[in-house]
């Protein structure tokens, strides 16, 4: 037998390339075959490509799209505007360019120059399985099935009448344009149609098929084969062992009847039906609004799915369903019997009664799964709908009776041909399924886990507690033992200054007084005598100046004017005294709300940085009038000193080399407490403006 010569061959492909893409334009139309051989990573951007075929799809001359067919393939043609008169069966030639940004080959058309009418070619029969690879996409194929749903589509353009054949989760759609009231008569569910028209496939990225329909124009191309019946009552009712051994096709599956007593009917349109033959599960395309123990008689597709037959797509033939006279009663049974016995006993989708021990709930989905173990201690699983409340009193350990419909479940591969269910699930039709015999025990696992629980907070918190009251009692400690020591110290330290001032007063000072007056006697006795009278005249001026110069210490270590006053209230006795004296009028102000009481060493410096200050500037400025200004922000306390004295340059202002400590002494102070010192004069005055953190001890 010869080999087929792959058309994935590099020589091929790269003459296809040379062919194509050579030059401003290929000269020679290319086969669609040839243009789906190129893979998609070897397409250059926007390729120059001719191909001819028949239009065997077109939209309608007002929309930018039509499918092309050759003898080797088909493709879509995007034009970008209306394609005009182009009609299905019609020799069109395209000149355009690959679309490289679409997962599915197509072409962006430049010039479409419509040929002569051949017909359209002979369809490829196909069925589900050969759509299914995405293999055919845009060829013109035919299909036979039966209709299970019809709706229409306005969100599509033009406006489609979608066919839907085969099951729920392997749907196939027919997408039929062009229809009026006459054919969506016709095109009712249970009616067997040939179908030609154009398969078209949705690609991932990864060039894999995800959604796979057949387009069709013109409803003259689906034939049909078999009329659906003029109304359900005239289906032959089944029995269910009946519908069990049918051969059944996806694509040609009809609609069958049966009749029976709802054991469950779920919010998510799953529905069980039983009667004296067995029991099966159907699927419905909406809430059909029926309810446990009524007898339905009722209509669905029959479908294999999970190892078992369905009816899809059910519908209700009696609209007004009533209580069955004689109701189902649950089997009552075991899960081990359930089991051992799935061999011979067939009893999925039957409604059956089992006892046992209620362990846990969890959720999944819009479901409670109830974890259950049995009397014969095999665990399984019981499933309500979350809709449906639970019994207020479901507690762990709780015995409970419940009736529900079996789902057998195969989690293991079949044993000699044979498949076994090795598993159940209990489908519960409602709350009212759930029978508390004995309440579980109150000291339960899950209660001693909250107790203790409680418990480990109670004696966290009370632990944190503690901790924080230590360390909230230590600090109150420290500051009230710093508070302590500082008032001791400063106890100390205006003792000490007051001694020190006392001797000095008591020995130095007395002394010099008396060199003083001593001087004074001797220059007296002296008076007329050459050469002595300046000698005389200097020593006093130096005792004079040493008396100032020990007056100033004295007063210097004992502040008097400090003793029980604030910063500001010292402040303001110093302005009395040069308002009194009437040399210029000095003012003292606070900031809103006052300042803090502040530490001794801050006050001391800050009381001398503001003395300094104004006799600074009543010795050197001559001024009118003194302002003094504090206030406490920003973590800072401010002290300014604004005079509108005559001013001077700060920067040739007179240093310790020259014998003036006064602005070095003011910085030096506030140096110690962490602060700093800012002068800005003019002829206009001078500002002094002294900053100290109020954290500084």
């Amino acid at each position: 037998m010869p080999k087929c010569r792959s058309i994935f061959h590099p020589a091929l492909i790269g003459m296809v390339l040379s062919a194509l893409f050579t030059g401003a334009q290929a000269q020679t139309p290319a086969t669609i075959a040839e243009l789906r051989a190129i893979p998609k990573q070897m397409v250059p951007e926007h390729p120059a490509v001719i191909v001819r075929g028949v239009a065997v799809s077109v939209r309608g001359e007002n929309y930018p799209d039509f499918i092309l067919q050759d003898a080797t393939g088909a493709l879509a043609i995007i034009f970008g505007k209306e394609v005009g008169p182009i009609a299905e069966g019609q020799m069109v030639e395209v000149a355009g360019r690959i679309d490289p940004s679409n997962t599915s080959m197509r072409i962006l058309a430049d010039r479409i120059t419509p040929g002569e009418m051949v017909g359209l070619p002979a369809p490829v029969k196909v069925d589900a399985a050969d759509l299914a690879d995405g293999s055919k996409d845009c060829q013109y194929v035919e299909l036979s099935g039966v209709i299970r749903t019809v709706h229409t589509d306005a969100s599509l353009q033009p406006v489609r009448l979608i066919l839907g054949l085969g099951p729920q989760d392997r749907r196939l759609t027919i997408w039929v344009s062009h229809f009026d009231e006459g054919i969506q008569e016709k095109l009712r569910p249970d009616t067997a149609v040939t179908v030609r028209g154009v398969c078209r496939s949705w690609r991932t990225l990864k060039y894999q098929p995800f959604g796979t329909f057949i387009v069709v124009t013109d409803p003259s191309s689906i034939r049909i084969d078999r009329a659906a019946a003029s109304g359900l009552e005239d289906l032959p009712v089944r029995s269910l062992p009946e519908i069990f051994q049918l051969t059944i096709d996806d694509l040609k599956a009809s609609r069958e009847r049966i009749k029976g007593v709802v054991t469950l009917a779920w919010p998510d349109t799953q529905v069980v039906v039983e009667n004296a033959e067995g029991s099966m599960f159907l699927t419905t395309g909406e809430d059909l609004g029926l309810r446990p123990g009524e007898e339905v008689d009722i209509a669905g597709f029959p479908t294999r799915r999970d190892s078992r037959v369905v009816m899809e797509d059910a519908v209700v033939i009696d609209e007004s369903p009533a209580t069955a006279e004689n109701s189902i009663t649950p089997l009552e049974i075991t899960p081990g019997r359930l089991l051992g016995e799935a061999k011979s006993l067939d009893l999925d989708g039957r409604l059956l009664r089992i006892d046992g021990t209620f362990r846990q709930m969890m959720r999944e989905d819009k479901l409670h799964l109830l974890i259950m173990e049995a009397d014969d201690g095999r665990e399984f699983q019981a499933i309500l709908p979350v809709s449906e409340p639970l019994p207020l009193d479901l507690e762990a350990g709780a015995r409970v009776r419940l009736h529900g419909v079996c789902r057998m479940l195969f989690t293991e591969q079949p044993v000699r041909s044979r498949s076994v269910p090795n598993s159940f699930e209990l489908l519960l039709p409602d709350a009212d399924a759930i029978r508390i015999i004995h309440a579980g025990p109150w000291w339960t696992t899950g209660r001693l886990l909250m107790v203790l629980a409680t418990l480990f907070v109670i004696l966290g918190i009370s632990i944190l507690w503690s901790l924080a009251l230590r360390r909230q009692v230590s600090r109150r400690s420290e500051l009230l033992l710093q508070e302590i020591r500082s008032r001791h110290d400063a106890e100390l330290l205006a003792a000490e200054r007051s001694r020190l001032a006392s001797d000095l007063h008591d020995t130095l000072s007395q002394s010099l007084s008396g060199a003083a007056m001593q001087l004074e006697v001797a220059g007296a006795l002296s008076a007329g005598e050459s050469g002595t009278t300046g000698h005389f005249t200097l020593a006093k001026r130096l005792l004079a100046r040493s008396r100032e110069d020990l007056r100033r210490a004295v007063w210097d270590l004992n502040p008097s004017v400090m003793e029980d006053r604030d910063l500001p209230s010292a402040l303001r006795k110093i302005a009395e005294e040069i308002n009194q004296s009437g040399v210029c009028e000095v003012t003292v102000e606070e900031a809103d709300g006052g300042i803090d009481p502040l530490p001794e060493r801050m006050r001391t410096h800050l009381f001398r940085v503001g003395q300094e200050a104004i006799n600074n500037a009543l010795h050197h400025g001559q001024p009118r009038h003194i302002h003094v200004r504090m206030e406490a922000a920003d973590g800072q306390m401010r002290l300014s000193v604004a005079d509108d004295g005559r001013g001077f340059d700060p920067s040739t202002a007179p240093g310790p080399d020259q014998g003036h400590f006064g602005l070095s002494s003011l910085s030096e102070r506030l140096i110690r407490l962490g602060g700093s010192l800012d002068i800005t004069s003019s002829e206009k005055g001078t500002i002094l403006t002294a900053q100290v953190p109020c954290d500084a001890a």
